[in-house]
Order: structure tokens, then sequence, then C-alpha cells
């Protein structure tokens, strides 16, 4: 009998991958698991690329660095907005995870804005070749995706504004801040990581500067930001 050769990924696609089992048993669930998992394993090799090689990657070298093809990636997401949305929708959710964490933990409102700002720029400052392709213009899906975690956040920073106390008309003026803040965050976020590494400060130290900057003015130094998430109530509580 003539032996028959296994075909590789790259130049077969295999029948799992092409149809669901016709049998609504245990085999349905475990070909949903394994396509579930091998869309895992093309998502974490494409940040790896990525993360390597720039945000204008070739979809060439994000499958090599799967060693599979480029019609693998395409089955699975379509297109490069398609896979870009799906690396969008993990890495934006884990950054508004660790950001709302972060956020709520602090001890107090304006303890709050510095921990939320500090653990967005030290996500960001991980990979911002990822960070950079995950934000990249033009893709609607992601423009919503990313348009939702902000409302998110900007609640959650409301939510600890009333913590101060400013009363109901001073709050209903407040309103816009939060949207207004994070806009400012990110694009000195990414004004940063713009820079060479060599050359732009710390996580930490734009944090102080953002934190002062956006309580205290453009004049105020990270000291003057330190001084206020350290006092026991903020001054802004006590007008």
């Amino acid at each position: 009998m003539k032996q028959i050769t296994p075909v590789s990924e790259s130049r077969h696609v295999p029948r799992q991958e092409l149809l669901p089992p016709r049998h609504s048993d245990g085999r349905a669930t475990r070909w949903d698991e394994h396509r579930n998992q091998r869309r895992d394993e093309l998502i974490l090799a494409a940040r790896r690329a990525i993360h390597r090689g720039g945000p204008g990657v070739a979809m060439g070298d994000i499958a090599a660095e799967a060693a599979t093809s480029k019609s693998v990636y395409y089955r699975y997401f379509g297109d490069k907005d398609g896979l870009r949305r799906a690396i969008g929708d993990d890495v934006v959710s884990k950054l508004s995870s660790a950001v709302q964490a972060a956020g709520r933990n602090a001890p107090d409102p304006l303890a709050a804005l510095s921990a939320m700002i500090g653990t967005y720029l030290a996500q960001a400052e991980a990979s911002p070749n990822t960070y950079a392709f995950v934000m990249a213009p033009g893709d609607a899906g992601q423009a919503d995706a990313l348009k939702h975690v902000s409302d998110h956040l900007a609640e959650l920073f409301r939510e600890r504004l009333q913590e101060l106390n400013p009363g109901p008309s001073l709050l209903a003026r407040l309103s816009l801040w939060p949207h207004a803040a994070l806009g400012f965050i990110r694009a000195a976020g990414e004004a940063w990581l713009e820079r060479d590494a060599g050359e732009r400060e710390s996580a930490a130290e734009l944090t102080a500067y953002l934190t002062a900057w956006l309580i205290s003015g453009p004049t105020s130094t990270p000291a003057d930001a330190v001084r206020a998430v350290s006092l026991p109530s903020a001054p802004a509580a006590q007008q």
C-alpha cells in the first residue's frame, strides 16, 4: 500500500479547521476548544512578532513566528485589521482591568489618579510596539472598543471624584473632566513612547508630572503631586 506523507499546515488546510463536526455531541465542544486554543496560540505568536518587529511588521513575518502560513492567519482573523482587533481585545481588556484595579485599590481619589496613570504607562511601556499596533487609527471596530474602555475608566474617575464631596453643582461641571484627563494622559503617554528609551523619563517620573499637571496645572512640579497624594485628606475635599 502506498504510504501517504502528511502535508504541512502551510500547504494544506486541515479539514477540522474548515468545517465543524456534524455531530452535536462532545466532539463539537472539543473542536471548539481546539480552535480557540489554536487562535490563542496565533495571537501570542503575533504579539511576539510585533513586539520585536514593530507595528508595521508584515503578515509573513507574523506567520513565520507561528511556524505557519499567512493563509492560516487569514482563515482565523480575516485580514490584518481582524488580527489587530483580536490582539486589541486582549491587550485593551487586560490594560483596562489593571488600570481599574489600581484606581479602586488606592486609598483616596488623588492617589487613585496617580495609580491609574502609573499603571497605564507601565503597561504601555512594556511593549510600545504592541501598543502602537493596537492603537493604530483606521479600524472602526477597534475605535469603538477603545471608546467603550475609555467610558468605563471615565466613570471610575467620576466615582472617585465624588469622594472629594465637591457638591452637586461642581460635580456636574466636573463631569467632562475624566474624559479630558484620559485624552490628556493618552496623548502625553504616546508622545513619551515615541522618544528613545534612553532619553525619556521613567514611567514613575512621568506619572508624577502628569498627576501634578492634572491637579495643580502646568507650572506645578512632581513634588506638588507627591505632597497632594500623600495627604490624608486631599486639598480639594476641604474647599
